[in-house]
């Protein structure tokens, strides 16, 4: 029951339904948690917490994600555990301490490594690099891509998993393409518009990812002298940003 709860949740939360997901989200959490399948539980609290960043706010969702955090320590979910603190880096590097936000992905990302858990490793690792490239570290950025794609190709690991890895290639290349000259830029522009072009694809699939993919692609168009498309694609971004904000004012 749990589980069927939770897949309508994620669907309606997909078509937008997003007062329909809330509610068929909390009907699955408190399923599994009665079962004490934590692993299961853990999951749906991201994806709470993902609705609590659009519909209040970045500390009211590491706040619910913190009361989430405290219950898998205490079940001995390990693995939960550290989704959960990986998606606490995530916000804390959103609200500006990228540094801080960096060491707590870091620290799951090494345990997820040793479990091993392909999906988690994956996303984080694209997260990971994001935030290297906040920091303008894109050696840093590149090893931690290069890892997630082997990893992708290696385990045929698909779906959202993948999705910050796309993006995450997409601005380091087209960071590539601003620092390139002379003969290097042509090449790096290519690099740049495919990349650009498989996070907009990939996005389709998983839409969170919309707005960041068409930014990229935006300003790819701008290095490349397109102002006009790069402004279509920077509307675009916002316009998916504010289906976030628009859906999530129902409470």
């Amino acid at each position: 029951m749990g589980i069927a709860y939770f897949g309508l949740a994620y669907h309606e939360q997909r078509v937008g339904k997003w007062s329909e997901a809330w509610e068929h989200y909390d009907k699955a959490a408190g399923v599994l948690w009665r079962s004490g399948e934590l692993h299961l539980w853990a999951t749906i609290q991201m994806w709470v917490t993902l609705l609590i960043s659009a519909r209040d706010s970045l500390p009211s969702a590491l706040e619910h994600l913190q009361s989430a955090l405290q219950a898998t320590r205490e079940g001995g979910d390990r693995v939960g555990t550290a989704w959960l603190e990986g998606l606490r880096g995530i916000l804390v590097a959103q609200l500006g301490d990228v540094d801080a936000g960096l060491r707590a992905q870091q620290e799951s990302l090494q345990f997820l490594d040793q479990v091993p858990d392909y999906q988690g490793t994956t996303g984080l690792r694209g997260t990971v690099a994001r935030c290297y490239l906040l920091r303008a570290e894109l050696v840093e950025a590149q090893r931690e891509i290069d890892a997630a794609q082997a990893g992708i190709a290696l385990h045929q690991v698909r779906g959202v998993a993948c999705t910050s890895v796309m993006l995450a290639d997409a601005e380091a290349q087209v960071l590539r393409a601003e620092l390139a000259t002379g003969r290097d830029l042509k090449r790096a522009l290519e690099r740049a518009r495919a990349a650009c072009r498989r996070a907009v694809d990939h996005a389709r699939f998983d839409n969170v990812g919309l707005p960041a993919a068409h930014r990229s692609a935006g300003q790819l168009e701008w290095l490349r002298g397109n102002l006009a498309s790069a402004r279509q694609h920077w509307q675009r971004s916002m316009d998916e940003a504010s289906v976030w904000v628009r859906g999530m004012r129902w409470a």
